[in-house]
C-alpha cells in the first residue's frame, strides 16, 4: 500500500485502472503482465541456487527475463533486456506519482517517457495506465 496520495490521481482510481488493465489481457499474460512483490520473490527464489519446488515453466520463464542485483543488503530483481531494476505492482503508484510530480504535471506522454527511460523497468505496455486515463 501507497504511504503517498497524488492530488492528480488517487490510489484507488490509479488501483482500479491497474485492475482493468489487467483484466483487458489475455489470461495467460495477466498474472506476469505486472510484477507483483509476490511473484518477484518467486523470482529471487527460482534464480538463487536452492530452489527445487517451482515449475519448471516458471523457472525457465524467470532465468530467460530476470537477474538480481545486490545493492547493500538488499536484492533486488532486473530485468535482463534493459538491465534494469523491475518496478514492482504495488511501487508503481509511487514510481509514476513521484516521477509526474517531478515534471510538475507534464501529461501523460512526458511522464511514461519519464518512467520508460528512469532506472526502474516498469513492465508495462504503452495501452496501460497512461492511456486508459488521458
Amino acid at each position: 500500500m501507497s504511504a503517498n496520495s497524488f492530488t492528480f490521481m488517487s490510489i484507488e482510481k490509479f488501483n482500479n485502472l491497474v485492475e482493468e488493465y489487467l483484466n483487458n489481457l489475455d489470461p495467460k499474460f495477466q498474472e506476469k503482465s505486472l510484477i507483483s512483490q509476490e511473484l518477484a520473490d518467486v523470482v529471487k527464489e527460482v534464480l538463487g541456487e536452492t530452489d527445487s519446488q517451482h515449475p519448471a515453466k516458471l523457472k525457465k520463464w524467470a532465468k530467460k527475463h530476470f537477474a538480481t542485483m545486490k545493492i547493500g543488503e538488499s536484492v533486488y530483481l532486473v530485468e535482463k533486456k534493459s538491465e534494469k531494476l523491475v518496478c514492482i505492482k504495488e511501487r508503481l503508484y509511487d514510481v509514476i506519482g513521484e516521477l509526474h510530480e517531478e515534471l510538475q504535471h507534464a501529461g501523460y506522454r512526458k511522464t511514461y517517457d519519464c518512467v520508460s527511460y528512469s532506472d526502474y523497468m516498469v513492465i508495462i505496455t504503452s495501452k496501460c495506465i497512461f492511456r486508459l486515463n488521458k
